[in-house]
């Protein structure tokens, strides 16, 4: 019987778990921490191409006060907070197949309930070796086991030794993007309680969206600063001059316009959630036709077309469909496949950021006038955004 190892427990493992279980094929999820990672409150958007593979799993079960099916994107500007202008998102859904919002830390839960039996925890792989062309053997603390396939969905936190040399270096980069996240109960007059809200700023923007039924709602400001490049280790942050950094950030470029803003992310500076925004730099493809890199491990974007979980549900499903009935793995085009995927997408990403950002006052002017031109015209919707969200 093939043996398949997946390491991370993260949305793509756990994704990928789920539809090799539906072909009853045999696997083993590691995870090196003792618990899954839930993140409790932190928001995710999911776009029709994410439903419709979630739905061959059962999403269609999921407990529906636990997300929130926005019907648009009202763009905005964070100085003002006036409309700028609108997507119909609404105009990409189908009957089952709907652009939802929720909680990480519940997508989570419901993957993980029907495959409990198969995430063992606590298990650090320390080294991956070839035993020879097909087979590969996955070092413990203190024990060995031999697979068949190895699928790498870590994101980008593995640091595990590899004798298997990548056929393209995985490289990441923090290019002086931070983001800010925070979650709140309260309702707000300069918000659409009920959409999906995106605030365009200088060198940096604002999104809002509704969890769930429950009034939830989360936040996420992203900003860039390239003074701080090298300064994004992890002690720094929740240092004097890491709060001093990020309060000043939010003061200037947020806080300034609406004191409301600061309620979005709640009462204590000490208490924001905050990071720096990894990239990758180029795709993690290993020599190893049995070695396999999802998800974050495969290409890590930044997150700006709410494609971030979306194409770890994509990139699991990709390989799912590589395997038959029988287990036996078809290796064809996934890579070519995955990288032409990747690329569109990380184009538009570019190309949002860019948008997002503008900070010229003319090419302001020009950018809103663009906006609302390009918003409501469905040839543009359907090439931008339909070839994203509906794949």
């Amino acid at each position: 019987m093939i043996k398949i190892a997946i390491i991370g427990s993260g949305i793509s493992g756990l994704v990928l778990g789920n539809l090799l279980k539906k072909k009853r094929i045999d696997f083993k999820i590691f995870e090196k921490r003792p618990e899954l990672s839930i993140n409790e409150g932190y928001g995710i958007q999911l776009s029709v191409n994410s439903i419709k593979i979630l739905n061959l799993i059962g999403f269609e079960n999921f407990d529906s006060d636990k997300l929130f099916n926005p019907k648009k994107v009202l763009i905005k500007s964070i100085d003002n907070q006036k409309e700028i202008s609108n997507i119909n998102i609404d105009y990409f859904n189908l009957k089952d197949e709907k652009y939802s919002c929720l909680k990480r830390s519940d997508l989570v839960q419901f993957l993980s309930q029907q495959i409990q039996e198969k995430i063992y925890f606590n298990k650090e792989i320390y080294k991956i070796s070839k035993v020879n062309d097909k087979k590969i053997v996955l070092e413990f603390h203190n024990r060995k086991e031999i697979f068949d396939y190895v699928i790498i969905a870590s994101g980008l936190s593995f640091k595990f030794g590899e004798d298997i040399p990548l056929r393209e270096n995985f490289l990441k980069d923090f290019n002086g993007y931070f983001a800010v996240r925070g979650t709140t109960d309260k309702d707000f007059d300069f918000i659409d309680n009920k959409n999906i809200n995106l605030f365009f700023g200088q060198n940096s923007h604002l999104v809002t969206y509704p969890l769930n039924k429950k009034k939830k709602k989360n936040s996420i400001f992203i900003f860039k600063d390239q003074k701080k490049v090298e300064k994004f280790y992890y002690k720094w942050r929740y240092s004097k001059e890491g709060i001093d950094f990020i309060t000043e950030k939010l003061d200037s470029k947020l806080f300034k316009y609406n004191n409301q803003f600061k309620n979005l992310f709640g009462s204590k500076v000490t208490s924001l959630k905050w990071w720096p925004i990894y990239q990758s730099k180029s795709f993690s493809i290993s020599n190893h036709k049995s070695l396999i890199y999802i998800g974050d491990a495969f290409f890590k974007t930044l997150p700006t077309m709410a494609q971030g979980a979306g194409q770890a549900i994509e990139s699991a499903y990709e390989i799912n469909e590589l395997f038959d009935l029988k287990g036996e793995f078809r290796n064809i085009d996934y890579v070519e496949k995955r990288k032409k995927r990747i690329n569109l997408i990380n184009k538009r990403i570019k190309f949002n950021n860019l948008i997002f950002h503008t900070s010229n006052p003319l090419l302001v002017n020009l950018r809103n006038i663009m906006i609302k031109l390009l918003t409501k015209n469905r040839f543009f919707l359907k090439f931008y955004l339909g070839k994203i969200y509906k794949n």
